[in-house]
């Protein structure tokens, strides 16, 4: 097994390397704050699980370029997340869909962008939820459509987003989207005080 191999020696990882699950033990192996961390050893083995469409390593690889302010490291990194979207992972179709938006390692479309935001949010991520109420509650990409923010920050906070959460909780203190409610409003602000308070 290849934790056990890890613990072993990373080697036993690497002459297992044909396996899809090795390449990918191997690259997060080199992209941990282990004394083997190596950026280039690292995207090398995620490069080869992702050719053959791991998830994991293709959102692996996609991070390890996304902090670099290169046009061709963010190239990478857009590529490696819209092959994940396109193989149908909502957190990919989020990233892909930011960085399509504000033209960062591609060419900019904020119609695709968004096109991949509301398929990530209708898939289920919360990031894309966030964002998209965001915009719908200031009117970015078209007009004001409060009840379509609050109807996107619900459904974030019903999947225990706390930036949804108390962003509703705003919605019901200011009466913005919905009737004014203090104590809805207060139910809100308690839901997310586990998260503020944690360490």
């Amino acid at each position: 097994e290849i934790s056990a191999c890890l613990v072993g020696s990373e080697m036993c990882i690497r002459d297992r390397a044909g396996s899809i699950d090795a390449q990918f033990e191997l690259g997060r192996l080199y992209t941990s704050d282990s004394p083997l961390k190596d950026d280039l050893l690292a995207r090398r083995w995620l490069r080869r699980a992702g050719l053959q469409d791991h998830i994991e390593a293709l959102m692996l690889l996609g991070a390890s370029y996304y902090d670099e302010d290169h046009d061709y490291i963010l190239r990478q990194s857009f590529r490696a997340y819209k092959q994940a979207a396109d193989l149908g992972h909502p957190p990919a179709m989020y990233q892909a869909g930011s960085l399509m938006r504000h033209g960062d390692g591609t060419a900019r479309d904020i119609e695709g962008g968004l096109e991949l935001l509301r398929a990530g949010a209708e898939a289920g991520d919360v990031d894309a939820m966030f964002d998209l109420a965001v915009f719908a509650g200031k009117g970015d990409y078209g007009p004001v459509n409060v009840q379509q923010a609050v109807d996107l920050y619900r459904k974030a906070a019903d999947a225990g987003y706390p930036k949804a959460i108390n962003s509703l909780a705003q919605m019901y203190w200011r009466g913005s989207g919905v009737e004014q409610s203090y104590s809805e409003a207060v139910s809100y602000t308690h839901l997310t005080l586990p998260t503020i308070y944690s360490v």
